[in-house]
């Protein structure tokens, strides 16, 4: 059996979470090496090491209207920390799931769309 590659496992999590409305980014971590104009090297920062892989959000109106009149609105906001095989999550991973979910956040790892629908999303 050939066993799907953590990338195509992000892409198929992407598209469906894309087809159920939410607004969806891929989050890179770590940084990267960059010469500017001068030839001198730079590390571009990225996103923190361990922040998850996937960012998604919908927002859905509120049973509020601001004082300006406009509709308030929350948002529905999913980290998704995607795997392939038995990949575990390294602790870095799992202390920033456990500081975004702290914010509010709903955090996971996914090792398929299937996972996704389990919860309930």
């Amino acid at each position: 059996m050939i066993q799907a590659t953590e990338h195509q496992i992000q892409n198929a999590i992407m598209g469906y979470l894309r087809a159920k409305g939410y607004y969806v980014m891929r989050l890179n971590s770590g940084a990267i090496r960059s010469r500017d104009g001068h030839g001198k090297m730079n590390l571009i920062r990225l996103m923190e090491p361990g922040t998850p892989d996937v960012l998604a959000f919908k927002g859905r109106p509120a049973y509020s209207i601001t004082p300006n009149g406009e509709p308030s609105y929350q948002s529905n906001i999913i980290f998704v920390e995607v795997k392939a095989g038995k990949n575990k999550p390294t602790t870095l991973q799992k202390m920033k799931m456990d500081e975004l979910m702290r914010y509010g956040a709903t955090c996971f790892v996914a090792y398929s769309v299937e996972d996704l629908i389990k919860l309930g999303i």
